[in-house]
């Protein structure tokens, strides 16, 4: 049976704002590839979580993998870019034990919050599907709208559909677009539908970069 239909999703942009809530605004991804030990990454922060949660400006912290990709993900939320920085040096001697105890290749990427929409909290065993994609970093602002406008409608109106948050890094003009989907038959149904949209986004300028379906393993937001 396909999960019910949604009947209201929040949306937020930064540029508009609730006006009730801070928003997090300041997002730094650590990912890993060729990763060995992915239970092991977990657990080192699950059990670091005390000491990244008391950082000041600290907002949240999802984890995701990719088992059968040897992928896993480590993404925190920060109120500001100042907060961000700030906890670099701090969290950058934890990132160094995690690839002792994980392997692979890790990259670390800062980005910006432009828009997100949440119909239901993200859980663990939840599915998430991330879409990275470049352009010219002056297209950037209209791709944001476009999307608001066009695309963002249409995948929260989707049977499933639980949690979005579009992510950029504007000097670069690097989009990163995840998507949380209560189900396998949600998210095979989404997929279909955005390959489509995918082929829409690359005659106006933009390159797909990677696509990646996941598993949420941890998360909290404050």
């Amino acid at each position: 049976m396909d999960p019910e239909p949604l009947g209201e999703v929040e949306t937020q942009s930064p540029s508009g704002g609730w006006a009730q809530e801070e928003a997090t605004v300041y997002t730094r991804q650590t990912t890993i590839r060729q990763a060995h030990d992915i239970d092991g990454s977990l657990a080192y922060w699950r059990d670091h979580f005390p000491f990244l949660s008391a950082q000041h400006g600290f907002r949240g912290l999802t984890i995701s993998a990719d088992r059968e990709g040897s992928l896993i993900a480590v993404t925190t939320n920060w109120v500001t870019k100042e907060d961000l920085d700030a906890s670099e040096t701090a969290v950058a001697n934890r990132r160094g034990e995690q690839l002792r105890i994980t392997g692979g290749l890790m990259t670390v990427e800062a980005f910006e919050l432009a828009t997100e929409a949440i119909a239901r909290p993200p859980l663990p065993g939840n599915l998430l599907v991330v879409t990275r994609a470049s352009m010219d970093p002056a297209c950037v602002h209209g791709q944001i709208a476009r999307f608001e406008r066009e695309l963002m409608p249409a995948i929260t109106a989707r049977c499933g559909f639980s949690f979005l948050r579009l992510l950029t890094n504007r000097d670069l003009g690097s989009l990163v677009l995840g998507i949380v989907w209560q189900d396998a038959l949600s998210l095979k149904k989404h997929m279909e539908a955005a390959k489509r949209e995918r082929e829409v986004a690359y005659m106006q300028g933009v390159r797909i970069d990677e696509v990646s379906s996941r598993q949420i393993l941890f998360v909290h937001v404050d």
